[in-house]
Formats: C-alpha cells, structure tokens, sequence
C-alpha cells in the first residue's frame, strides 16, 4: 500500500503547478464535466483532464491553441467494471499559436478520428508538434496527420505513439506532399479484421526524415480480400522498420493500384510470416540492414487466433521461443515489448498510466447520525 500512496503523491506532484479537470457522462456520474468539450473549453494551457470511463460515448472534442492531456481510464481497463471512454473524434489544432504542441491523450478508446493539426477550414493554422498518442484503441478509425495546410508550413515534428490498438484502423499523413521529421510508432499492434477496398495501415509518409516504426506487430484476417490486407493506402518513402511482426499481409510493397510504393526505406531485423510478398526489402530500392527473417512463424503466444485474425487488445502477443525470440536490433524479442522496468510493457498497456481505484465497497450502508461510513479501496500503481 506504500507504494500506492507514493504513486499517487508522484501523480498529484506532476500536476501541482497545473489544474486537473474530470469528466464523467454516466447516469448520476461525479465529476466536474459530464461534457467533454466543455472540460476543454474551461481548460488553460497545460491542464489535464480525466475521462471516466462510460457506456456512453463523449463525443468529439477539439482543442485549440492549448497545451492538453486528456486521459482516459486505458484499452480494457483491469478494473471491477470495465469500462472505457469512448470519443468519436478529437483534434488538436494551433490556429493562432503554437501552444498546442506537446499535448497527448492517453487511455481513450477513439470511433472515428483523431486528427492533429490543420481544420480544415481554409487558410487558418499552423501545424502541431510533440503529440503523443499512448495507450488509445482505434476501433474503426483513424489518426489523421495534417502538417499545416495549402497556405503555411506543412512539416510535423517529434509525433510519438506508443502502445496503441489499431483494430480496422490505419494512420496516413493527409498528402504525400507533407513532411515529417522524428516520428516513431512504437510497441502497438495492428490488426484488421474487416475493411474497404485498398484500405492499409499506413500511408504517405514520402518526405521522411527519421519516421521510424520499431516493436510493432502488424496482422490481418485470412478470409480478407488482397486490397484489404495490403500495409499500406499511400505511398511510403524513407521509413525505418525494425523488430516489426508482418503476419498475414498481402502486398506488403505497393499500393492499391499495385505500385511499387514503398521504396528507399529500410528495413532491419523484422519478420515476416505467410504474406504475398515476405521480403519486402528486397523491392523497390529498398535496403536491407541485415537481421530480417522471411516466412517463418513468429510463435506468438496468441499464433493461431493471430492466424486466424482474431482481433483483441488482451491476445498474448509474447513470445517464448522461436525466431522472433530475442532477435531484435536491440536483444530483445520482436514485436511488442515486455520490459519488466519500463513503461514499455504491453502486459500493462490496457491500463492507462495512472494510479488507479481497481475496486470500491462501501461496508455499512446504513449509517446512524454522527456514525462513521466505512469504505474499503483497493488500488494499483500504475505501470
């Protein structure tokens, strides 16, 4: 139990010089909010706000010109009632400034879209740089990556997203004319069960500078057309993959028009496994740093319902033995990562990153004037 109070006393110290906003729609909710774009508009640079999780979904919210985290209570929450905080779609723009950089959300389960940068409203904004995006389900989604528009800058920098659940979702800059610099998608997990014609996981990332996808595993259903199951919706150009899982793909080097559209990327110490095309670096003046291992099972813990394109956030993704099996660049195994340590453990990535209440009982319900209600809390540090 120290340990818990530490970890909350090291929550509430983080936040000490911000104020902290909550957010809760259920029936008879408590909280601040029950509306999550009015938490947003109360808000001042550098706030946080918590999201409850609820059977109903918050909406969208858009933050504008301020510096935001936004936390939800995780993918699956470990928690006596496991429920999530639902968005549709949220967005984060610099219109008149450019204090939105840096913030993240965390926890949340996104419907429909996150965006970040650019309104679409003509020739307002500029672009948005710093975001996180850690331990989020996009369920049906997508994260939409505009640099700036037609009129301004159109180059992002330092993005980072990390831990996420991409279930029938994908992640595409808005035009192949952007650029970006210092992004890295790391330890999340692709996978597709359903999808439209020439939809993929990723695209347009063609002016690249130092985009790199590292500890990801990337797997699709087999009863999925081809044009479904490809990597990509967009062309790709000078992007690092490493320790990467690429289980079931098809076309893992063109597009939906089957060109050859990944190109002058380079690839190190990834595996592939019954995909049409299990040696995509050598296609498409792409290079071969040595370590990659073509068609052969990574023995997953959760292989045959990877096999099978069973798409759940709580499958074991481990692994135990095998080529995979302390393979990376990095000695560690391939795919996402179990750091006993660090935060980077997918074991914990339902949870957010905050300590939280696991379970409440109220002991006496009934209580006499002047008694005493007695409440036991059961609580975890967060990891």
């Amino acid at each position: 139990m120290k340990k818990i109070i530490l970890a909350l006393f090291v929550s509430c110290s983080f936040f000490a010089h911000a104020t902290v906003r909550t957010v809760n729609n259920n029936p008879g909710g408590l909280a601040q909010f029950s509306d999550l774009q009015a938490a947003i508009n109360a808000s001042s640079n550098g706030d946080s706000i918590y999201v409850h999780g609820s059977v109903n979904s918050y909406g969208s919210g858009e933050v504008a010109d301020k510096k935001l985290t936004i936390i939800g209570p995780g993918i699956s929450p470990d928690k006596t009632t496991s429920l999530t905080a639902m968005v549709n779609f949220i967005a984060f723009y610099n219109l008149n400034t450019f204090n939105c950089n840096g913030s993240a959300i965390i926890g949340l389960q996104i419907n429909s879209e996150v965006r970040i940068s650019w309104t679409g409203s003509g020739n307002s904004g500029y672009p948005v740089d710093g975001v996180k995006i850690i331990r989020n389900k996009f369920s049906n989604a997508s994260l939409i990556l505009f640099t700036g528009n037609g009129y301004g800058s159109i180059h992002m920098y330092d993005l980072f997203v990390e831990g996420n659940y991409f279930e029938n979702s994908g992640v595409a800059a808005a035009s192949p004319g952007h650029f970006f610099t210092n992004i890295t998608f790391m330890n999340n997990v692709f996978a597709r069960s359903a999808g439209y014609y020439g939809s993929g996981f990723i695209g347009n990332f063609v002016n690249s500078t130092n985009v790199v996808f590292d500890h990801n595993v990337f797997y699709v259903s087999p009863t999925l057309t081809s044009d479904i199951k490809r990597l990509m919706n967009g062309p790709i150009n000078n992007v690092t993959f490493k320790n990467n899982i690429f289980n079931g793909l098809d076309n893992l080097h063109t597009n939906n028009n089957n060109s050859t559209d990944i190109t002058n990327c380079s690839f190190q110490n990834n595996i592939t496994y019954n995909c049409t095309l299990n040696a995509p670096w050598t296609f498409g003046n792409n290079v071969d740093l040595t370590g990659n291992i073509a068609n052969q099972s990574p023995q997953l813990s959760s292989q045959t319902s990877v096999d099978n394109g069973v798409t759940n956030p709580l499958l074991d993704f481990s692994i135990a033995s095998g080529p995979a099996n302390n393979t990376g660049t990095d000695g560690k195994d391939m795919g996402v990562l179990f750091d006993e340590t660090s935060t980077m453990n997918w074991a914990f990535g339902r949870n957010s990153r905050l300590p939280y209440i696991y379970s409440m009982n109220v002991l006496n319900t009934s209580v006499p004037a002047g008694g005493v209600l007695n409440v036991q809390l059961n609580a975890r540090k967060a990891k």
